[in-house]
């Protein structure tokens, strides 16, 4: 049971049901870290933009024996839930996106295939990229930005970078808490066991909606509510995509015993391939130049 057969079952099962276009492109897209994963788009021909649907997991259901009708119908009703895409209001033109264009920080290294196709700034051994939430269109998710999209929208990197600067800590604010207050929410907290040493003062931060989190590194917010002078004693520790981790340097912890703790859980199963941002630990005032430089580069004022 290969793949092609798979998407040939597929494509003459959705053509059975009533509604569905005749427009079925099965495609692959590339992820975070350079994960590639299948997908099927379904589209009026009327119709510029509609999004894709994730095959991965119903590959995996077929394969398991499941009825390719049943796959069929489920996509369907993913397909059917979607907004209306006839509307010009869903065009990827500026003027109906510039709202919703916000960055994400990815690792550089680990996104070669992603970032020779994507309009990026390099800091250090990341990246900022830059995505259209796509709430505009009445579904939740995100399109990234790639080369092609950037011409289409006739706009330049600057451009791109001041929306975004702009806009992602007013669309995904921030939010931080100290690492003690964190476990206590947890269920299985127990002082005893889970209580961090009082040397140590560490803080979560990510966004509100707590996902791609990590770049509320750069947010001014950030140096508001912490302060310049706790930011700049800090290392910055990378746990996801989703999230960072401030910790106040400390006689107790060093910068090699922390890079080495960093890549343990990376190689874990707590970072999933898609998540990971980095094997390496930073000062805030270093990973702060590099973003301030790379404003500065593009002429960006603040």
């Amino acid at each position: 049971m290969t793949y092609s057969q798979f998407t040939r079952e597929l494509e003459y099962s959705l053509k059975q049901i009533s509604g569905i276009p005749d427009t079925i492109i099965f495609t692959q897209s590339v992820k975070n870290n350079s994960v590639v994963t299948q997908n099927v788009c379904i589209r009026d021909s009327n119709v510029t933009i509609a999004p894709s649907i994730g095959l991965d997991y119903f590959y995996g259901e077929y394969l398991k024996g499941r009825n390719i009708d049943d796959i069929a119908e489920k996509i369907s009703e993913i397909y059917f839930s979607q907004p209306d895409f006839s509307h010009t209001q869903f065009n990827l033109t500026w003027e109906n996106i510039k709202e919703y264009v916000v960055y994400h920080l990815v690792s550089y290294d680990s996104n070669q295939m992603l970032l020779e196709k994507t309009p990026h700034i390099r800091l250090l051994n990341l990246s900022l990229i830059f995505k259209i939430r796509t709430d505009y269109m009445g579904i939740n998710g995100y399109i990234t930005i790639n080369n092609s999209i950037m011409n289409l929208l006739d706009v330049d990197l600057k451009t791109l970078t001041e929306t975004a600067v702009h806009n992602t800590p007013l669309q995904l604010p921030l939010s931080f808490n100290e690492m003690q207050e964190t476990l206590k929410e947890l269920p299985e907290y127990s002082e005893s066991e889970c209580g961090l040493p009082d040397s140590i003062s560490l803080w979560i931060c990510t966004n509100k909606e707590k996902l791609f989190g990590a770049s509320c590194l750069f947010y001014d917010d950030l140096t508001k509510q912490l302060g310049e002078t706790y930011l700049s004693d800090c290392y910055v520790i990378p746990s996801s995509v989703h999230e960072i981790l401030l910790l106040k340097k400390c006689p107790d912890v060093t910068l090699s015993a922390l890079e080495e703790m960093v890549v343990q859980v990376n190689n874990s199963d707590f970072v999933s391939e898609t998540d990971f941002l980095s094997n390496s630990v930073y000062t805030y005032p270093e990973i702060k130049k590099a973003y301030d430089i790379a404003l500065e580069d593009l002429n960006i004022m603040r």
